[in-house]
């Protein structure tokens, strides 16, 4: 490009700046704000600590209380998704990632029991279970122990058969083990 041509873009752009700036200048003149008012004003309520001119007073939060039965009802359906979704990919680690929140009986029979069983049923080949939750109800509770029901939608997926979706209800069975949950049992109830 030739000088001629430069300066030719260089007065244009100078020429389009100053009628832009000239422009927000009178909206600005005419409205009575500051163009940048604003922008200050919603700055100076995201910073209310740094804020001088805040006369408001926060409003307090009010605690959340969480039952006993929130926390049941939260570990079963926690329970149910991670104990019905596993993959011999990752060689059913999913599973052995809850065994925390089993009681030692519980935790003995997934391992010398229910784990050779999914085992055996894909021996070769990829295999897979994901689970999901759609409802779950307490059933039962006191002090000492729950029993929570939670509807699931089971999507097993295998080399041999594709994929199959199965919706049945579970049977949650929980022991109260100093403050927490354990799962003591888990049965298929086969019904929704």
């Amino acid at each position: 490009m030739d000088k001629r041509k430069i300066i030719i873009v260089a007065g244009v752009t100078l020429i389009i700046l100053v009628l832009v700036g000239g422009g927000l200048w009178y909206v600005g003149w005419f409205s009575g704000k500051s163009l940048f008012s604003s922008f200050q004003t919603a700055q100076n309520k995201n910073n209310s600590g740094s804020s001088a001119n805040n006369n408001t007073m926060p409003t307090p939060v009010t605690p959340v209380v969480v039952t006993t039965e929130t926390n049941v009802l939260r570990l079963a359906r926690l329970f149910a998704e991670r104990f019905g979704s596993f993959s011999t990919d990752e060689k059913f680690a999913g599973i052995e990632e809850i065994k925390p929140l089993m009681t030692d009986t519980f935790a003995s029979w997934v391992e010398n029991t229910y784990i050779p069983e999914l085992k055996s049923r894909y021996p070769k080949g990829f295999g897979a279970e994901t689970t999901r939750v759609l409802h779950s109800t307490v059933v039962q509770q006191n002090d000492a122990a729950a029993t929570v029901r939670v509807a699931v939608q089971r999507t097993v997926t295998s080399d041999s058969s594709g994929s199959l979706v199965k919706n049945t209800t579970l049977r949650v069975d929980m022991v109260k083990r100093g403050d927490g949950w354990l799962v003591n049992a888990v049965f298929d109830e086969g019904k929704y």
